[in-house]
């Protein structure tokens, strides 16, 4: 597959691409929160940082722990940058089964929100996903910014719920972005994990070659033509769990 800023290899590059092309185009909405492809890629790449002075790399997996939302697109993306594979666990579903499926994966470290950080496993090591003074978005109705407590607090101090082990890393302040590996398309980009109905939870590996495979499959075959027919550019509603594998 190729963009306009040449061979894409991973899913990232694909926000590149967008990012170089229409930087102020709105690239995702939820409630009142705004972002746009230049704020998205921002955000994602501060949080890839933090992910990768972790330790975070190449096929490492990593666990989110988010609420539907920006920050959960926020989340994907930067794991993806970061060279690691994510491992969506859903919030409503029972706390020893969202452990299970971070154990089996192997998944140590685990992005989340602060109203979600007593839901951590405590073997788990917790990072949110907004740094300390990130709007999390422009605000489009008013009402506020989703994603924008900060970072997890050390144990015992007010607001935590008994998380997992606190992540305090801190951002470069000079606005760079560390080097980041080289994502190859046969790299893993996600595990989901199937229902359990006939057993165990499975995990299935997904690689960045199968997403943009499925995403140049709709585009051309979806996206493409209903654009086209409602002559403008396509709003599509997100309605399935992340945890949900939909291809």
């Amino acid at each position: 597959m190729t963009a306009t800023t040449g061979t894409v290899s991973g899913v990232g590059d694909l926000l590149a691409d967008r990012v170089s092309r229409a930087p102020a185009e709105t690239a995702v909405v939820s409630g009142g929160t705004r972002l746009s492809y230049a704020e998205l890629a921002t955000r994602s790449d501060e949080l890839a940082a933090r992910l990768a002075d972790r330790g975070v790399g190449l096929e490492s997996r990593v666990g989110l722990l988010v609420e539907r939302g920006v920050d959960l697109v926020v989340a994907v993306f930067a794991v993806l940058k970061a060279g690691a594979a994510y491992v969506p666990v859903d919030p409503a579903h029972p706390a020893p089964h969202r452990a299970a499926l971070l154990a089996a994966a192997g998944a140590g470290l685990v992005v989340t929100q602060p109203e979600l950080a007593g839901e951590v496993p405590p073997e788990c090591e917790a990072l949110f996903v907004a740094a300390p003074g990130d709007g999390g978005g422009r605000a489009v109705t008013g009402s506020p910014a989703e994603g924008d407590a900060g970072w997890l607090a050390a144990p015992g101090t007010s607001g935590e719920r008994a998380p997992g082990r606190a992540v305090t890393t801190t951002p470069p302040t000079d606005g760079s972005i560390p080097p980041r590996p080289r994502v190859r398309p046969n790299n893993l980009a996600y595990v989901l994990h199937t229902s359990g109905s006939t057993g165990r939870p499975r995990g299935v590996l997904g690689t960045h070659h199968g997403l943009l495979s499925l995403f140049a499959a709709h585009r051309a075959q979806i996206f493409e033509p209903a654009a086209r027919a409602a002559g403008r550019r396509l709003r599509v509603a997100h309605t399935a769990s992340l945890s949900f594998d939909a291809s």
